[in-house]
């Protein structure tokens, strides 16, 4: 896998279980796998991390945080594999049906945009809390 990708940014809100960050310009996201998870578009939002931490930080801390090892293979499994398994298991059903090829790629399409569709729409939220972040203060 490559370079897990740190992030750095101030706390703007620190809750019970919650943190609000805004990332700073001089981090990137180009090479994370799970951007679609933590909300990030583009380098000046404030992002939403969800850690049993929080309460260790306050607003104005300077952190680095970067998801787990774990979360990431979750994220690439989720955002990658499965749909790759879902279009190829969908054009050999619908050949093996008797359809055409263009019949098979718009099915295995239509699948592919249903589960996206699905995933973000009812499971978003789930998938946000159950990141796990690897949060340190920045000490400057």
């Amino acid at each position: 896998m490559a370079e897990i990708t740190t992030r750095r940014g101030v706390v703007l809100s620190a809750e019970e279980n919650r943190l609000m960050v805004r990332v700073s310009g001089d981090c990137h996201c180009e090479g994370c796998a799970i951007v679609a998870f933590c909300g990030s578009k583009n380098d000046e939002d404030a992002v939403t991390l969800y850690t049993p931490d929080a309460s260790r930080f306050t607003p104005g801390d300077m952190i680095e945080f970067e998801p787990s090892t774990g979360a990431q293979w979750n994220g690439i499994l989720l955002a990658f594999v499965v749909p790759i398994l879902l279009i190829v298991t969908a054009v050999l059903v619908a050949l093996a049906a008797g359809c055409s090829e263009l019949i098979a790629a718009v099915v295995a399409a239509a699948g592919c945009a249903a589960y996206f569709f699905v995933m973000w729409r009812f499971f978003r939220r789930r998938l946000e809390i159950s990141m796990n972040w690897k949060i340190t203060k920045v000490i400057n």
